[in-house]
């Protein structure tokens, strides 16, 4: 996969959210389809990334881009939308933006015109100033892309949300130039860290800036903050956590738990044990009086009881997922706690839906509900 596929799928999700009016990205998160606000990160990523390509039309392009920006920045740095002009409610967009003009400016400065480069670096340097007077206890000298990790990953004050914190982290050591062992399943094309972070669009799992680092190509915002990366040479710094298995991996963290196996998942939320033998699961639960789980309703895909079609189910049946690729076998154990398994359609809770699609339903839903303790079936 080409770097510049990172490059020119950067470029169309931007023009994908460009307002033919205003010529500016408008955009919130995936959560919200609207045209309403304007956010100055995003704008600023579009200007940098349009210089990055070395075409001449569309650097020109991107560096008058900014410099409209720039009438943005007040005394107190830049809004965080362009709707909230002048007043800037926090340091969100300060160092987001200071970020990424350090990085642009290290790497970039010998093709940006001179009289451009001046506006850049005084920009850069007004938004240090502005964040040094933010954190007097931990003085941002030097700033540059290499040194800003101070402010992103040590002042409680200047943590951002443009990106989760784990992308934040592995976007910067790139940038800096480190080794990184990403929390990736090559195999699966699956994120393997905490699943806190991790959001499913449709059947699949949501794009994010890991996954654009593994694979790329993808038309999503994230690949805005990739296209920062060189042009070469940073995925030689790129390692991925060994897994034991190739076909199925199992993320359980706390009380979020993950199977993934082909291209579907195997999902829940809350206080369980699980036993993996081969493709057979037996899932132990605590106290509870229902309790849901999510299987992707993708390709034909369908939940077995005892080997039949059913809605319901009981404590001594063994259900099987099954898709086109493979098959697991799930078996739930709730000692002294009686329950009725109920299967349906439904979408787990860290969906993000479609507005156009509101009613969509893109999961097998199985829930367990708890029986009395003299109920007999």
């Amino acid at each position: 996969m080409s770097d510049n596929k990172i490059l020119e799928s950067a470029l169309a999700f931007a023009e994908t959210h460009k307002s033919i009016y205003t010529g500016f990205i408008h955009y919130k998160n995936e959560r919200e389809v609207t045209r309403d606000v304007i956010p100055l990160v995003e704008n600023v990523l579009y200007g940098i990334a349009l210089v990055t390509t070395f075409s001449k039309e569309r650097a020109e392009k991107g560096l008058a881009f900014l410099e409209r920006l720039f009438h943005f920045c007040t005394e107190d740095g830049f809004v965080s939308y362009v709707h909230d002009f002048p007043q800037v409610y926090n340091d969100r967009a300060n160092v987001d933006i200071c970020l990424c003009l350090s990085y642009f400016l290290k790497n970039y400065a010998k093709v940006i015109p001179s009289s451009s480069r001046l506006k850049i670096e005084s920009m850069r340097e007004k938004l240090v100033s502005i964040l040094q007077k933010r954190d007097r206890k931990r003085p941002l000298a030097k700033m540059d892309a290499f040194l800003f990790k101070t402010a992103l990953f040590e002042s409680s004050d200047l943590l951002v949300d443009s990106l989760p914190e784990y992308e934040r982290l592995v976007l910067c050591k790139l940038l800096m130039g480190e080794r990184v062992t990403l929390a990736w399943h090559p195999s699966l094309n699956v994120y393997t860290g905490p699943l806190v972070e991790s959001y499913y669009k449709g059947h699949l799992p949501a794009e994010s800036l890991i996954s654009q680092i593994a694979k790329g190509g993808s038309v999503h915002r994230s690949a805005l903050f990739a296209a920062l990366l060189p042009k070469s040479g940073w995925r030689d710094l790129v390692t991925y956590e060994r897994e034991e298995r190739d076909d199925l991996f199992v993320n359980h963290r706390g009380d979020d738990l993950a199977v993934y196996f082909g291209k579907h998942s195997f999902v829940a939320k809350g206080a369980i044990d699980l036993v993996v033998s081969g493709d057979h699961i037996d899932i132990t639960i605590g106290e509870f009086e229902e309790m849901e789980f999510f299987f992707t309703d993708y390709k034909e895909s369908e939940v077995l009881v005892d080997g039949q079609k059913a809605t319901a189910f009981y404590p001594e049946d063994t259900l099987t997922l099954i898709t086109a690729e493979k098959s697991i076998t799930v078996r739930f154990i709730a000692k002294n706690h009686p329950f009725m398994g109920h299967i349906m359609k439904g979408n787990r809770g860290n969906q993000i839906l479609d507005q156009a699609k509101n009613f969509a339903l893109y999961d097998h839903k199985i829930l367990l509900k708890e029986t009395l303790n003299n109920c007999t079936f």
